[in-house]
């Protein structure tokens, strides 16, 4: 009876951890994400001034270095030819003022009024002929126009936004995954993402990891990006799918 009894126990002993197994929840595997802008600028105005060009619409594609806002300059041009004109004269009176002054005929305070006036001409000509340069704006990278702000004709004030550009190249992917399954990721680990609607996967490696899991929902966010090139936007969602390990 004894021997019996045993060989019981020790049976259940061993069925123990395989039911155990076999009710335990699964490590979650996948998890829903979403593809935002790798980065993303607003280009405002550097003068106020009437726009005379802003031809790209939301959506294109622009190459670093395009043309994409120019403004009607033609004053300020004019302005700055006059100022110039003005520290040619100024500069001549500099000059007439020191030769005076070496035949004793005028005097040091004069000399050095007229050298200031010159200097101070000459100072307003070269921040006008800094100004000019934001008559017309380039792409400071190849990018996608997100949104054009205002159109030609109009008069933005200085510092409005004229254009937003995302830069053209990987976006990323944001996962919110279960802690358990975010303990176990590094930088570098592949995923695949299946955005809706489409039936190409994307293959994607995690560039960044949320220093710390989030106390109250035990979750922690993830950044990848495609590995290769793809054709994902921002705003596109879907579902990220890692290894079993």
């Amino acid at each position: 009876m004894r021997s019996a009894t045993l060989s019981f126990l020790i049976a259940a002993t061993s069925v123990a951890p395989a039911l155990a197994n076999d009710y335990a929840e699964p490590a979650a595997t996948s998890a829903r994400a979403i593809v935002r802008a790798g980065e993303s600028v607003e280009i405002a105005a550097g003068l106020s001034a009437r726009l005379e060009s802003a031809p790209f619409k939301a959506g294109r594609y622009v190459k670093r270095g395009t043309e994409i806002a120019r403004f009607d300059c033609a004053r300020l041009r004019a302005d700055l030819a006059a100022r110039r004109l003005a520290v040619e004269t100024l500069s001549l009176r500099y000059q007439s003022e020191k030769e005076l002054e070496s035949f004793g005929a005028t005097g040091a305070l004069d000399v050095a009024v007229a050298k200031s006036e010159r200097d101070m001409a000459k100072a307003e000509a070269n921040a006008l002929d800094v100004t000019l340069k934001d008559c017309s704006i380039s792409a400071p990278f190849s990018a996608h126009i997100a949104e054009r702000h205002v159109s030609a004709y109009e008069t933005p004030q200085v510092g409005e936004p004229i254009y937003t550009l995302i830069r053209a190249g990987d976006h990323e992917i944001s996962v919110i995954v279960p802690a358990q399954l975010g303990a176990r990721l590094k930088y570098g680990s592949t995923f695949t993402f299946r955005p809706d609607g489409v039936d190409a996967p994307v293959k994607a490696k995690v560039v960044r990891l949320a220093p710390e899991i989030d106390p109250v929902s035990q979750t922690r966010e993830i950044m990848g990006v495609a590995v290769g090139k793809s054709k994902l936007k921002p705003g596109m969602s879907g579902r990220a799918e890692f290894a079993e390990q």
